[in-house]
């Protein structure tokens, strides 16, 4: 997500994104007129605080650690640290969104009630805009912030794997209701025109791929941490790489390139570790002659970090939700491995038969 989603800004230390299906919707509304992106602009400001309202519980009640929130057109995402979240708290950081939607839609349905003119029209918009967040969130179709209460809720009763399938199952069921009710309403209690039914029913689809698809990856993720805990990020890192310093330039790295045999290289970016993934590969050309008498920093992007010691579905986690193309394996604070995301299918491909075989 991380190389999808431009960092806007930083609010409370928790890094907020923009994922590229909003920023789409920036430039569409910009093209449909001045009204449409007041509108989306309205949105994008709500829906990043019914996502505080999740980082804030899970960060100052709880003490989870929240990495960063990526926003989408109608929600977004509050990346935490789930791994030892209970269930009671995964249900109280879900329930924070919608309950903060639904109360602002209150609020400004009150204000709407003693106003007049524009800011009438103006606080009502915003007024149903919060109660559409607060609702639509409030739906038990798994992994919306509904579909993660019921989570919690079963999981209270079980364990992750099963809590997880359970709700993917009953979101399916959500799934179709959703369908069915918005084509009902669309044809049958409307008078809308065949385009805004078109539309309508368009952006229902795109919202039921979403939730579809978004649920299919939190069942592949539960399989693969309950099926890949007993292995050790340790055991499967690799150490083909090269780790150079921050004051190497890109000239002396071509050059240290043509002696090893691996194209993958590592370097210290203040206090993170970043991959180079920018290489001129030609230095006789005119035009690189400038660029590879600069630092190797220049030209690496900081990648996440795990400790040798974690389970790989850490790991996993981390590069799933990062969207990283690795993750540095470390020890101490000091680099011992490396592992790919390119790599990870074939790791989890080798291990799954000897994980099955030893239930």
């Amino acid at each position: 997500m991380a190389y999808m989603s431009p960092k806007i800004a930083n609010i409370a230390g928790i890094d907020i994104q923009l994922h590229w299906t909003f920023i789409l919707l920036l430039l569409i509304a910009l093209i449909a007129g001045i009204g449409t992106f007041v509108i989306i602009i309205l949105l994008f400001v709500f829906v990043v605080m019914h996502e505080l309202s999740h980082s804030i519980v899970s960060l100052k009640h709880y003490k989870i650690p929240v990495k960063k929130i990526i926003l989408f057109p109608l929600g977004g995402a509050s990346i935490i640290d789930l791994e030892n979240v209970k269930p009671e708290q995964g249900l109280w950081i879900a329930f924070a969104g919608p309950l903060l939607s639904i109360a602002l839609s209150g609020l400004f349905g009150l204000a709407w009630l003693y106003s007049s003119g524009p800011l009438s029209d103006l606080l009502l918009f915003s007024a149903e805009i919060n109660l559409l967040l607060g609702i639509f969130n409030l739906l038990p179709a798994f992994p919306l912030d509904g579909g993660r209460v019921l989570k919690s809720y079963l999981e209270e009763r079980s364990d992750d794997l099963s809590a997880t399938k359970k709700a993917v199952t009953i979101s399916k069921y959500i799934i179709i209701i959703f369908i069915a009710g918005t084509v009902a309403y669309t044809v049958y209690l409307t008078n809308l025109s065949v385009y805004d039914i078109e539309i309508s029913l368009l952006w229902d689809l795109l919202i039921v791929f979403f939730i579809y698809t978004a649920g299919q990856a939190e069942l592949q993720s539960a399989y693969i941490k309950k099926y890949t805990k007993h292995i050790k990020v340790s055991k499967v890192m690799g150490s083909n790489y090269i780790l150079v310093k921050p004051s190497t330039t890109m000239i002396a790295l071509y050059k240290l390139l043509l002696s090893r045999k691996t194209h993958i290289v590592i370097v210290r970016k203040g206090h993170n570790f970043a991959l180079v993934s920018r290489i001129p590969i030609n230095p006789l050309n005119q035009g690189t002659k400038e660029m590879l008498q600069k630092k190797v920093t220049e030209f690496a992007e900081e990648i996440p970090s795990v400790k040798e010691s974690e389970p790989l579905s850490k790991a996993i986690e981390i590069i799933r939700y990062e969207d990283a193309p690795a993750v540095t394996v470390t020890r101490g604070g000091k680099l011992v491995g490396l592992l790919m995301s390119e790599h990870l299918e074939t790791i989890i491909a080798l291990h799954m038969p000897q994980i099955m075989g030893g239930k």
